[in-house]
């Protein structure tokens, strides 16, 4: 398996703390490390480091680098813009074999239950074994939040894992309140696991604008010049 660090955060979430010279991922916000050095060592806890790969903006190449210096150069995959998370997911995957499972987090979680978390990651990792699609984390709402996207689920496939009707964005209060109380939603984590070729084939099918460009082309300012920003 291979995993994929988002960390190309514009650093508006948490002004005036964060910055987009500091964006979120830089900064120790719930510990002594900073966000992105919690989730690099979240996953190093389980991945050899050799198999862990970070989408960054080129404007944070030196700061990724001084973060974490024992990441292979070769790994961190510099993006010229920032497009969002659809770019970015694809750009990552286009470096891997098609029959490698992918496993794509954001850069700026706080988790402090390591053993929980990769208990749920192993048992993803077995359903996309034997199982076509794109899985997204979602967590169990503790509140009516309206500054987080939500996941509508729909039938149950197998224990803890459901079809998804549809992804929400923020809503506003009381909307969110009725998310709450049908106990048909969860936040959306942002985390995704998929079969590489599984989500190449959907790229290739349902955003051809995100892909094609990559498809086509190699010079990556060329390709980031064509793309759109896409969730």
């Amino acid at each position: 398996m291979k995993t994929v660090i988002l960390a190309g955060g514009s650093g508006d979430r948490f002004w005036l703390l964060s910055t987009a010279q500091v964006p979120k991922q830089f900064l120790k916000l719930f510990a002594e490390k900073t966000l992105l050095r919690q989730t690099f060592e979240r996953l190093s806890f389980k991945v050899n480091i050799d198999d862990i790969y970070i989408v960054t903006n080129k404007i944070y190449e030196q700061a990724t680098y001084s973060e974490l210096p024992e990441m292979p150069k070769k790994n961190i995959l510099l993006e010229p813009s920032k497009k969002n998370t659809a770019p970015a997911c694809t750009f990552a995957s286009l470096n891997f074999p098609g029959d490698e499972t992918i496993f794509i987090v954001p850069a700026d979680h706080h988790i402090p239950d390591t053993e929980k978390f990769w208990q749920t990651v192993e048992k993803t990792q077995k359903f996309v074994e034997n199982h076509e699609g794109i899985i997204t984390f979602g967590i169990s709402p503790s509140r009516p939040e309206t500054g987080y996207g939500y996941i509508e689920i729909e039938k149950q496939i197998e224990q803890d894992v459901f079809s998804v009707k549809m992804f929400r964005e923020k809503p506003n209060y009381e909307t969110a309140v009725e998310y709450i109380n049908s106990r048909k939603f969860f936040w959306n984590s942002g985390m995704f696991m998929y079969k590489n070729s599984y989500f190449i084939n959907q790229m290739k099918k349902h955003a051809p604008q995100v892909i094609v460009p990559f498809l086509q082309q190699t010079d990556i300012e060329s390709i980031y010049q064509k793309l759109p920003s896409m969730l």
